[in-house]
């Protein structure tokens, strides 16, 4: 790997810590996972990283939470077909596809 990034959850293996390849899909992906996991708001750090809470909004408008998504990870080209919120959990499970 030439340029190794830290997986999220950061895990451990029997080499050390897992990584992924700077710029792969699947760091993309999970800067996008990472990204979705956040309300708009919610890091004191970083007040506009995040999406607006879906959890009172019956129908998620997709192409506002991909918006919102490429407004914090640029690189995000997919197109998102589903979103759906566990209203318990709160969390965001997103049905992406791959532009081509």
């Amino acid at each position: 790997m030439s340029t190794p990034h830290l997986a999220i959850p950061f895990r451990l293996t029997h080499r050390g810590a897992a990584t992924v390849e700077q710029d792969s899909s699947a760091e993309i992906a999970q800067c996008v996972q990472t990204a979705a996991s956040y309300r708009i708001g919610q890091l004191d750090t970083n007040p506009e990283f995040g999406i607006t809470d879906p959890v009172f909004d019956p129908l998620v408008d997709v192409d506002r939470l991909a918006d919102e998504i490429r407004a914090v990870e640029p690189r995000f080209t997919g197109r998102i077909e589903r979103a759906i919120v566990d209203p318990i959990t709160q969390a965001v499970t997103l049905t992406v596809a791959e532009e081509i």
